[in-house]
């Protein structure tokens, strides 16, 4: 499935994990969904599933050698940073997200 979804150039073909880490994201982010404009709060969301779940302990502890503790610290200071890119609608700051 992962090297299906890698090679795959239409992403509507390929087939759907669970949304399980999505849905947590976009119940834990609802308070700024009405602040941020559609784009901005669409790419907080892809940001914050990115540097969630397996992948990232993967990355974390087995390529940067980090312990469980520092792994945590590690994406509780990106999301954090993530969060403060992420100004109210009508305020640009940083990349806009396409």
């Amino acid at each position: 499935m992962i090297h299906q979804t890698v090679l795959e150039k239409d992403p509507s073909k390929v087939p759907r994990r669970g949304t399980r880490r999505v849905d947590w994201i976009e119940t834990a982010l609802a308070p700024l969904k009405l602040r941020l404009s559609k784009a901005k709060y669409a790419n907080l969301v892809s940001a914050i599933a990115v540097c969630t779940g397996m992948e990232a302990v993967l990355v974390l502890r087995d390529i940067r050698g980090l312990t469980a503790t520092q792994a945590i610290q590690v994406s509780q200071w990106l999301v954090q940073a993530m969060l403060r890119e992420a100004p109210p609608a009508g305020k640009s700051r940083g990349i806009e997200p396409r």
